[in-house]
């Protein structure tokens, strides 16, 4: 199910923007936050952190934006410091910056990422709609699958799917589908959650292998009919440290895992 957010985010970032001022760095704050330059395709923007009163609390806003106060995206986390965790309510990067090189989406996913491991918590979760799953699996971002319908969906864009090197993951998909066509009253039982992570494995190696093939990923061609929860652990980032350090040295940030 899609979380309820705010409907026009653009106008909550700018509202926010003048209302609010950047946190610094400070240890009295559980959540910690600090302003960065970084240098992009677009020449200095600055990378912020506000806190949005009118969203609720522990709900930070994160934005690229130019020394004029222009948001070029912006991304709205949830901090649930109680089972230690971020939830990414929504992202929004504008219209002009998308698939314009300036790669806005990316500086965001990573800024999410330096605040995970900057405040020692287990995980990033999300609700991904289904054009931008891939997106998030280009940062190693794996399925979390839990709605029944939603999960057969899935297990069945898998199975129609005409992409190569595919039939023994399409073969597994198959087996899965006729299991849990028949569980839906399982639901909370130990046996049921188990077979939704290995459902899950299976949804993530398709994607992975969707990845090593040579087109590109792009909405249009992915395959799935509605989208699904995704999940980066920090167990995850520390596995492929080097290709987000990598990436942080791209953008110019100042952080590495």
């Amino acid at each position: 199910m899609i979380p309820n957010i705010t409907p026009n985010l653009e106008n909550t970032a700018q509202k926010v923007w003048h209302a609010t001022r950047p946190l610094k760095w400070t240890s009295e704050n559980p959540i910690r936050f600090e302003t960065y330059k970084l240098h992009t395709k677009l020449g200095e923007n600055l990378l912020t952190f506000n806190y949005p009163d009118d969203v609720g609390p522990f709900n930070y806003m994160i934005a690229v934006e130019n020394p004029a106060g222009f948001d070029y995206g912006t991304e709205l986390l949830h901090f649930n410091m109680f089972d230690r965790y971020i939830y990414s309510k929504n992202v929004y990067v504008g219209e002009a910056y998308q698939d314009s090189g300036f790669r806005i989406g990316e500086i965001l996913k990573l800024t999410s990422i330096m605040m995970m491991v900057k405040n020692n918590l287990e995980k990033i979760k999300l609700y991904s709609p289904n054009p931008f799953v891939f997106f998030h699996a280009k940062y190693k971002f794996e399925p979390e699958l839990s709605a029944f319908n939603e999960t057969k969906n899935a297990l069945n864009a898998v199975i129609n799917s005409k992409e190569a090197n595919m039939q023994p993951i399409k073969q597994r998909a198959r087996e899965f589908l006729k299991v849990f066509s028949t569980k839906e009253q399982e639901k909370g039982t130990p046996e049921y959650k188990n077979l939704l992570q290995e459902i899950s494995k299976n949804i993530n190696d398709f994607m992975l292998q969707m990845l090593k093939n040579d087109r590109k990923i792009t909405p249009r061609r992915q395959p799935f009919s509605e989208g699904f929860s995704l999940v980066l652990t920090k167990e995850k980032v520390a596995q492929n440290k080097d290709f987000f350090n990598e990436l942080y040295r791209k953008h110019d940030i100042d952080f590495q895992i």
